[in-house]
């Protein structure tokens, strides 16, 4: 009896434990639904998703305390921008605080308003840290009367500028261009359509795939675009230099180029890549 009592616990522990990879799996993906209902950029959460799904993939990953930190991470997120979305911000208030959107020792020293189709969208930039990444910048975008809410928001970058209109398809969209820290420059830039009067006024576009989706084909050969670029997003353009692999990071050699590019869908496309006739 008790040797069979020990095989059965046995059994049973090792069923439970080969289940426990599943478990934190399932685990992790709730904890992303859960985020990415109540997020302003949900796309990105979906790329978080993929570099998810990529760790846990590797070959000396270990799954269990990859899921447990990613559903960590999404549970807080979740947490985060419940908050956030419940929020009643007061108009007259916006000049004298920051809107609370998880920055410590925030101060904000500029916003506004657009006019769009008759609708306001309200705006405050923020300067501020997070354990996580230090000094860090933010944005928070508003609709509403006397009472705001929160539409969308973040504080991935060093420096964020005042969102821009521009339409493109008869559609209305908002730009908020940003640089993350780093010798990179590269883009916090984000890009939201603007439809007023919808329960979410605010829908985020992907500005980052095209990196990866569209450039490649359209790189002259032996060039590559090593840093961040400068949006035009009223042109739906953008300006870079172009690297050679023996360049350093500092003094890029292969000239100029403007990018064009098109929304379709929720997507921000490069469609053309313009070389400077200057070397």
């Amino acid at each position: 009896m008790k040797i069979a009592a020990l095989l059965a616990s046995g059994l049973v522990w090792g069923l439970s434990t080969a289940a426990a990879p599943q478990d934190g799996q399932r685990q992790a993906e709730a904890a992303f639904a859960a985020a990415r209902a109540v997020s302003p950029t949900p796309l990105r959460l979906d790329i978080e998703r993929r570099e998810w799904l990529q760790e846990r993939a590797f070959e000396d990953a270990v799954v269990e305390e990859t899921d447990e930190r990613w559903a960590e991470r999404w549970n807080a997120s979740a947490r985060t921008d419940a908050r956030i979305r419940a929020l009643a911000v007061r108009a007259a208030g916006l000049p004298e605080g920051c809107v609370d959107i998880g920055l410590g020792d925030c101060t904000t020293f500029t916003g506004g308003y657009l006019n769009i189709d008759g609708e306001r969208l309200i705006w405050q930039l923020q300067n501020g840290f997070t354990p996580q990444d230090g000094g860090v910048a933010g944005y928070v975008l508003l609709t509403g009367g006397e009472r705001l809410q929160a539409q969308t928001w973040d504080h991935g970058g060093i420096r964020y500028e005042p969102p821009q209109i521009f339409r493109a398809e008869d559609q209305v969209y908002v730009a908020v261009a940003g640089v993350i820290a780093g010798t990179g420059a590269y883009n916090a830039d984000a890009l939201y359509r603007f439809t007023p009067g919808a329960d979410h006024p605010l829908t985020e576009i992907d500005n980052e795939s095209w990196r990866d989706i569209d450039l490649p084909a359209l790189l002259p050969t032996g060039l590559e675009i090593w840093k961040g670029v400068s949006f035009s997003y009223d042109g739906m353009t953008a300006r870079t230099a172009l690297w050679r692999p023996s360049d350093g990071n500092c003094c890029p050699s292969g000239g100029e180029a403007t990018l064009e590019f098109e929304i379709r869908g929720d997507r921000l496309v490069l469609t053309r890549l313009v070389k400077d006739d200057a070397p």
